[in-house]
């Protein structure tokens, strides 16, 4: 963590970034990638949340609804999306992936043999989150390398006539920084990508305003000197062994690569999700009857005049 001196940008800079990250927060995709990332980790949203509730009254005979003390809510989240999810994935992208360029062996080399791997992560997270993002970088090296940028943390802008041409990537995710007080707090980061540059901007504790970070900051972060905005990768021009300058490069387009989980954009979730909300009731229940069979003639016997009007369940 690392103290923060930034480049204060017009305000209406952070109306812009705030006005993506509140839309794409409230977005049904959004929605989505938050419930397709439960399912898979067995935190079924609907089974989890459940209560049991009675109607009870109150000293006036106002009648209101409370969560049953005695009533069994035992919560048993099936792991199946995430077994459909992982055989659906292993299928399609089992067999080693093999490259047909003029130099398959440099490019095979430089991505590594992680690379099929990765391709399972994003296809993985295009499963379960309706899209994945590869994103390739060029190292210190200068070999082309990529990774997976996590769906919910990349918000796409198309070009106005092609919803399929990306024009802008704007990523945000939190970070832990020192503020100016040395105190450590959780922030915002943000990049933007364009077709040739990124650039860096961070959310400022005491102001809550999206600033540009300095070079300072930048070195921090990239263990070397870099401007802010910085184009996509560099390449050091020499002149024996001594470095003379170096040159800003780019990709000519966003580096940020779509991974649809299907032509009609949605998540495999969508048609089994009723019938693992089913399996998760009818499983829970079982064990909730027999824990409430063996506590029955217990509950009959303190049952001293507590007012009661019906017991239901409430998803």
């Amino acid at each position: 963590m690392n103290r923060i001196n930034m480049i204060q940008v017009p305000k209406e800079v952070t109306k812009v970034i705030r006005a993506y990250i509140d839309d794409f927060e409230g977005s049904q995709l959004r929605y989505k990638m938050k419930l397709g990332h439960d399912y898979y980790h067995s935190d079924n949203t609907e089974i989890m949340k459940r209560k049991m509730l009675i109607y009870a009254e109150t000293d006036e005979g106002v009648p209101y609804e409370t969560e049953d003390p005695y009533k069994s809510n035992n919560k048993l989240p099936s792991g199946y999306f995430k077994m459909l999810t992982d055989q659906k994935v292993n299928y399609s992208l089992g067999k080693d992936i093999t490259f047909k360029t003029n130099d398959s062996d440099t490019l095979s080399g430089n991505l590594g043999k992680g690379f099929q791997r990765l391709l399972k992560k994003v296809a993985t997270e295009a499963s379960t989150s309706v899209i994945g993002w590869l994103h390739p970088y060029i190292d210190d090296k200068g070999q082309l390398k990529t990774r997976n940028v996590p769906s919910e943390q990349v918000i796409p802008v198309y070009q106005p006539y092609d919803n399929r041409a990306l024009e802008l990537v704007i990523r945000y995710y939190q970070v832990t920084v020192r503020n100016v007080d040395g105190e450590a707090v959780r922030v915002t980061r943000v990049e933007v990508w364009d077709e040739e540059e990124v650039t860096y901007y961070q959310e400022n504790d005491k102001t809550s305003l999206f600033n540009l970070l300095d070079q300072q900051e930048m070195r921090d972060i990239f263990r070397r000197e870099f401007d802010n905005p910085k184009y996509h990768f560099q390449r050091d021009i020499k002149y024996g062994q001594k470095t003379t300058r170096t040159e800003g490069l780019a990709w000519g387009m966003v580096p940020f690569i779509p991974l649809y989980n299907n032509d009609s954009e949605e998540y495999d979730l969508k048609p089994i999700k009723s019938y693992i909300d089913a399996y998760d009731i009818v499983s829970s229940d079982f064990i909730n009857n027999l824990e409430d069979f063996q506590d029955i003639y217990w509950i009959l016997k303190g049952y001293d005049g507590t007012k009661r009007i019906g017991v239901f369940k409430s998803g």
